[in-house]
């Protein structure tokens, strides 16, 4: 009834406080927390601080806060029960892809089925085409590329190791190995092409054109995204020539999609 409604909406009017989390320093807020620098994958332990903050903390991180909600810092959600509570309540809770990376991501790869919000019309477009493909029978298809590719990985990674001599050998650009294994994994099931990129890394040889161009695009995209701007002028020359590098890499990167999709 009338009641009932208007007491929700005065309830959703009610400002929910922030979930608390690492205390954050001034100007770089929990950057430090996250350790971003090193060889180890960017945040990979966020997961971690769930033993001492509980299962749902903040993090201010401006790089992946929203640009929509000033001043709100993202929230993460260790609890896997809570996290199936809401994809299962989908319409309350939409995936939004609305972070300062997002948008980043965004101006590269376009706004596409992963690279938009689910309000979005053009997430709304693409989902009801790539459901056929992603159909249970597909899916189960798509599960023996995935374990084939993940024992050639193996095997790569065994015989980079066993050129070491029987000593320790380390293996130092994973990132590259992921990426090689990620591109042909998503190629194949897609495409149905296999492009060998585990193979080529394993063996020294030249990558597919597309992922060179995508890592280094990828890098300078953090620069470049929102065009040429003042500060770039501090450094005429050489920002003028990443520029130009830059909308190379995406050019290569488009020129190779279109021929693969072809």
């Amino acid at each position: 009834n009338e009641k009932v409604e208007k007491k929700k909406r005065e309830a959703a009017a009610v400002p929910v406080p922030v979930p608390k989390g690492p205390m954050p320093l001034p100007l770089v807020g929990n950057m430090v927390h996250i350790k971003p620098f090193g060889r180890r994958p960017f945040a990979y332990n966020i997961a971690d601080m769930a033993d001492d903050y509980g299962d749902i903390f903040s993090l201010r991180v401006d790089l992946l806060a929203s640009a929509d909600h000033d001043g709100v810092p993202p929230i993460f959600i260790t609890d896997p029960s809570i996290v199936q509570e809401l994809v299962q309540r989908e319409k309350e809770f939409p995936k939004m892809w609305t972070s300062n990376a997002n948008k980043t991501i965004s101006f590269l790869g376009g706004k596409g089925l992963f690279t938009s919000s689910t309000t979005d019309r053009e997430w709304q477009t693409a989902r009801p085409l790539m459901s056929k493909p992603f159909n249970e029978v597909k899916l189960k298809a798509y599960f023996d590329i995935i374990v084939d590719k993940s024992e050639r990985y193996v095997q790569q990674l065994e015989h980079r190791v066993s050129r070491g001599g029987g000593g320790k050998t380390l293996i130092s650009e994973l990132n590259e190995w992921n990426s090689c294994f990620t591109f042909d994994t998503v190629m194949e099931a897609s495409l149905g092409t296999d492009l060998k990129n585990l193979e080529a890394l394993g063996e020294g040889k030249p990558l597919d054109p597309f992922l060179p161009a995508f890592r280094k695009a990828f890098r300078m995209n953090f620069k470049f995204n929102k065009g040429w701007q003042l500060k770039h002028y501090l450094n005429y020359f050489e920002n003028k020539r990443q520029l130009e590098e830059f909308k190379g890499c995406v050019q290569t990167m488009f020129d190779r999609l279109q021929s693969l999709v072809e």
